[in-house]
């Protein structure tokens, strides 16, 4: 076991490790997102899934913000999965005015060249707002 797998397995962590992805195939352009009515019809706004063992610690209620050292997202709403392990999040970055990849930095493979793999640790926090 190392890094986030030892982590989560056999600490109690104080952030939580958020990877992102899409719920559908879509282009990854803000201006092709914003037109597309399939994905404003199914998926209106990003939500932050959590995990059910994970779920005790958040008012489904109220909204979160997630910060990284790089930056910090609007404020969400909280999902829960029963799919997440505990000690992990997700969301999509389907609607820029998320700011989900704000969390992200410019940091990039040293090798390719491309944005980093979409996984960070974050600090998830009531939004004062």
């Amino acid at each position: 076991l190392r890094g986030q797998v030892q982590e989560i397995l056999e600490k109690k962590p104080t952030e939580f490790y958020l990877s992102t992805g899409r719920i559908i195939d879509h282009y990854n352009n803000a201006r092709q997102t914003a037109e597309c009515s399939k994905l404003d019809k199914r998926h209106e706004e990003d939500v932050i899934l959590v995990s059910a063992e994970d779920a005790g610690q958040f008012d489904p209620e109220l909204r979160y913000v997630m910060k990284s050292d790089y930056g910090e997202s609007k404020p969400l709403r909280i999902k829960i999965s029963k799919t997440l392990k505990k000690g992990t999040l997700f969301t999509t970055f389907h609607h820029s005015k998320s700011h989900i990849n704000f969390l992200f930095g410019d940091e990039c493979d040293n090798f390719v060249m491309t944005a980093r793999f979409k996984s960070v640790k974050v600090r998830i926090e009531p939004s004062q707002g």
